[in-house]
């Protein structure tokens, strides 16, 4: 287990509470159904083709023709998959995952093809595979990763990471822990807790000698101490906080983040290293300064979709041997999968499972997660990351 140094907590006199996010983000607030609004803001460069092309365009395409058949080709690819997805939502709970899942596939091609043109109109096979068993059990239940060219899921896993995949085959259970709508299911099911740990981030000032530095937290860190290649260059960078005056920093963390005690008590904190000279003119190089936190913690962080409770996420790798990053995006996406292969090759199996515990939380997840992949994956065509709440 890898062990972080410490450091006496640092007083400060200002706070500037940010996300972190490999994305500029964008937080709007909206009055209709949140998936309605997403399929609005990518319809901007679907729909619209002075924008669609300019966005093209930035991606270092410069050809017309080339442009006209991406463009065709991106149109056609989130239109089918506008269509299986509101198709999906008028399904019956556990035959819609094969819609849900089309849909999803759609997705992940316009933004393959949006970052690769070379695969504009090409056949593009799924990269994954299930194999069906009579009697496995749910918890042994997997699917693999086919690593033949033009594969989706893995193009899309290296597009997604900027790192090749080597994962053979992923666990049904284990990936349903990356799913946040579901959550408390997972632990009533008898799972354990979930693989997301929500975080906070603030910069912090010292306005006597004009210096700052960030401060973060991490839900239940130690579920994260076992990873240590993915965590090594966050030790270099941060130390955990060492309190002298508990009631103080309490006080502080209240102000900061806006939580109660209780909560606080779940959050390990941590300050970085360096503290930063705030330049002569008094602007803060925000961006900079954001993007060498986002390489401290690398391919654990995500972002954070749900509003201003938090301002990002730690997900835990995949395995422990090879510590291979995982969001809860890309796992949405293979558990649809999985489920859509047991409509069309297992059925009996899950008429099998309508009495138990795991029914109850396939069904939780064809209800809860397809927003939630929708929201990621649409952040990752854009490159934007939009937080969608209500007013």
């Amino acid at each position: 287990m890898l062990k972080i140094s410490k450091s006496a907590y640092r007083a400060h006199s200002s706070f500037i509470r940010t996300p972190l996010s490999k994305r500029q983000n964008v937080f709007l607030q909206v009055n209709n159904d949140i998936v309605r609004e997403f399929w609005i803001l990518i319809e901007r460069y679907s729909e619209i083709e002075d924008a669609g092309k300019d966005f093209i365009r930035s991606k270092g395409v410069r050809h017309k023709t080339k442009i006209n058949i991406m463009f065709k080709s991106f149109q056609a690819l989130v239109r089918q998959a506008k269509s299986f997805y509101l198709s999906a939502q008028q399904m019956q709970t556990r035959s819609a995952s094969l819609l849900y899942y089309y849909s999803f596939l759609n997705l992940v091609k316009a933004g393959i093809i949006l970052n690769k043109p070379d695969l504009v109109n090409k056949k593009l096979g799924h990269g994954l595979y299930y194999t069906v068993q009579k009697h496995r059990k749910f918890n042994n239940e997997t699917l693999g990763v086919t690593y033949k060219d033009n594969s989706v899921f893995p193009i899309f896993y290296n597009d997604y990471f900027n790192k090749v995949l080597d994962t053979k085959y992923f666990n049904i259970n284990s990936l349903l822990g990356y799913c946040t709508d579901i959550g408390y299911q997972y632990l009533q099911a008898g799972y354990g807790y979930g693989r997301i740990l929500p975080s906070f981030h603030t910069m912090l000032f010292q306005n006597d000698n004009k210096s700052y530095w960030s401060l973060i937290g991490i839900n239940d860190f130690k579920d994260l101490l076992k990873y240590k290649k993915s965590l090594k260059i966050f030790s270099e960078n941060f130390d955990q906080v060492e309190v002298s005056d508990l009631k103080l920093f309490k006080y502080n963390i209240r102000e900061i983040f806006n939580i109660d005690a209780k909560t606080a008590s779940a959050f390990t904190f941590f300050q970085s290293k360096n503290v930063f000279p705030v330049p002569a003119n008094n602007i803060v190089p925000d961006v900079e300064f954001r993007k060498k936190n986002l390489e401290s913690l690398k391919n654990i962080m995500q972002s954070y979709y749900f509003g201003r409770q938090y301002d990002f996420s730690i997900a835990l790798p995949y395995s422990l041997t090879k510590e291979e990053p995982l969001y809860e995006t890309a796992a949405i996406y293979l558990i649809m999968y999985y489920l859509s292969c047991l409509v069309r090759y297992k059925p009996y199996y899950l008429e099998e499972l309508l009495n138990r515990q795991e029914a109850w939380l396939i069904d939780s997840f064809i209800q809860s997660c397809p927003s939630t992949f929708l929201k990621g994956i649409i952040s990752w065509i854009v490159d934007i990351d939009y937080v969608l709440t209500l007013r």
